[in-house]
C-alpha cells in the first residue's frame, strides 16, 4: 500500500519551530513598535529634551529658533539610536528564538516520531516493543500510553488467535485421522467382507460428524464475536424451559425455577447461551446425577443459574473454562464435547453487556451464572414481561 500524497514537505517539527518564531516576530514587533512610540511622544512633550546650562546661557538672548533645531537634533538621535539597537536585539532574539523553538519542537514531537518508527517496525511476531514514554504528562503522553495499550491488545488478540487456531487443528485433526485410518486399514484387506466395509463406513460416519459438530460450534463462536444482529424481545424463560424438555423422562434430576423474563437482545445468540448452558451441564454429569436450573430477575438483570452434579472442578481450571477449547480436570473429548460451549456462552454474554461467572458446585459439578440486562422499555427503564404460560416443573 503507497502512502498517500503528501501536499507539504515541513515536517512538524519545521512548522511548530516556524511557528514559534513567527510568534515571537509578531509579538516582539508589536512591542518594539509600541516602545518606538512612547519614547516619541515622551520626547515631543515641551521640556522633555534638558539642554546644558552653558548652551542654556548660550540662547538666553533670543535663541529659541537655534533651541528648538536642537531639540529636534537630539530627539531624532535618541529616535534613530533606540530603533537600530531595537533592531539588532530583535534580530539576535528571533535567530535565539529559532534555536530554542527547534530544541523545543524536537522534545515536543520525539513521541509522535517514537510512535512512528516503532509502527515502521511491527508486525504480527514482533508486538512485543513498547514506547514507554517516560516524559511529562501531557497530551502527546497520553498519545504514546494510548499506543502502548493497543499494542498490549493486539498482542494478546494474536495470542489468542494463534492458540485457537493450533487448539482448532488439533480437535479437527482426531477425527480425520480416524477417518484415515478405516480406509487405510479396510483397503488394505483384499478380502475384506460387507461387514468390514459397514464397520468401517461407521468410524468414517462418526468422525465425520464429530467434525460437523466442530466446524458447526466454531461457526457459532465466529458468529457471537461479530456483535449482535436484529434485536428483538426474548423470552429467556420460554428458551430454558424447550431446551429443559429433552432432559425430562431421562436419567437425570431436574428442577427449574423460572421466572418470565424479556431480554432484548439477538434471538439466535440468545439460544446459542442457553442451549449450551444446559448442554454442558447434561453432558458433563454423573449417571442419575441432577440438573438445578434457575431464572430470576435482579434490579434489571435477568440472572440465569445452572447447577449440575459431576465431577468436581479444580479452582485453578474455572478461569480457563470460558476458553476455547479447553476443558477440566476429567472432563475429555469422550464425552462429547469440543471444550466450545463456556467460550460460546462467554461470547454471548458479553455482546449483550452481561457476564459469565463460574464457580464451583455444592455436591461437585459446576455452578454457572450469566446475568444479562433485561428488556429496556420505552422509558429506558428495565423491566419484565408477565409470565406468559405456567412455569416451574
Amino acid at each position: 500500500m503507497k502512502p498517500p500524497a503528501i501536499r507539504s514537505r515541513l515536517t512538524i517539527r519545521v512548522k511548530l519551530t516556524l511557528l514559534y518564531a513567527g510568534l515571537f516576530a509578531l509579538s516582539g514587533a508589536a512591542l518594539l513598535t509600541l516602545t518606538y512610540l512612547l519614547v516619541r511622544w515622551q520626547l515631543a512633550r515641551p521640556g522633555a529634551t534638558p539642554l546644558p546650562e552653558d548652551l542654556e546661557r548660550a540662547t538666553a538672548g533670543g535663541g529659541s529658533d537655534v533651541i528648538v533645531d536642537i531639540e529636534e537634533a537630539v530627539q531624532a538621535d535618541v529616535l534613530a539610536t533606540a530603533l537600530w539597537q531595537s533592531a539588532v536585539a530583535f534580530a539576535a532574539m528571533a535567530a535565539a528564538t529559532l534555536v530554542l523553538g527547534w530544541f523545543t519542537a524536537g522534545q515536543a514531537v520525539r513521541p509522535v516520531r517514537d510512535i512512528a518508527t516503532l509502527a515502521s517496525r511491527l508486525s504480527a511476531d514482533s508486538l512485543g516493543a513498547r514506547i514507554g514514554y517516560t516524559g511529562a504528562r501531557d497530551e502527546l503522553a497520553e498519545l504514546a500510553y494510548t499506543f502502548d495499550a493497543m499494542l498490549d491488545r493486539l498482542q494478546r488478540a494474536f495470542d489468542a488467535q494463534r492458540l485457537f487456531v493450533a487448539n482448532a487443528s488439533h480437535e479437527l485433526r482426531t477425527p480425520l485421522a480416524v477417518i484415515g485410518a478405516a480406509v487405510d486399514v479396510t483397503l488394505a484387506r483384499p478380502a475384506a467382507s460387507i461387514e468390514d466395509y459397514r464397520s468401517a463406513l461407521r468410524r468414517i460416519e462418526r468422525a465425520a460428524g464429530r467434525c460437523e459438530q466442530l466446524t458447526t460450534s466454531l461457526l457459532q463462536l465466529a458468529r457471537t464475536q461479530h456483535g449482535l444482529g436484529q434485536r428483538h424481545l426474548v423470552d429467556v424463560a420460554a428458551l430454558v424451559d424447550a431446551h429443559l424438555q429433552p432432559l425430562s423422562g431421562g436419567e437425570l434430576h431436574v428442577q427449574a425455577r423460572l421466572t418470565a423474563v424479556s431480554v432484548e437482545g439477538d434471538p439466535v445468540l440468545l439460544q446459542l447461551l442457553v442451549r449450551n448452558v444446559v448442554e454442558n451441564a447434561a453432558r458433563h454429569n454423573t449417571p442419575n446425577g441432577h440438573v438445578e436450573v434457575e431464572l430470576t430477575s435482579d434490579d434489571g438483570v435477568a440472572v440465569l443459574v445452572v447447577e449440575n452434579s459431576g465431577p468436581e472442578v479444580p479452582a485453578a481450571d474455572l478461569p480457563r473454562l470460558r476458553t476455547a477449547f479447553h476443558r477440566a480436570g476429567g472432563r475429555t473429548a469422550a464425552t462429547g464435547g469440543h471444550g466450545l460451549g463456556l467460550a460460546i456462552v462467554d461470547a454471548v454474554a458479553s455482546a449483550h453487556a452481561g457476564a459469565l461467572t463460574l464457580t464451583p458446585g455444592r455436591a461437585g459439578g459446576l455452578r454457572v451464572e450469566v446475568r444479562v440486562p433485561v428488556y429496556a422499555g420505552e422509558s429506558g427503564q428495565a423491566t419484565c414481561r408477565p409470565p406468559a404460560y405456567p412455569l416451574g416443573r
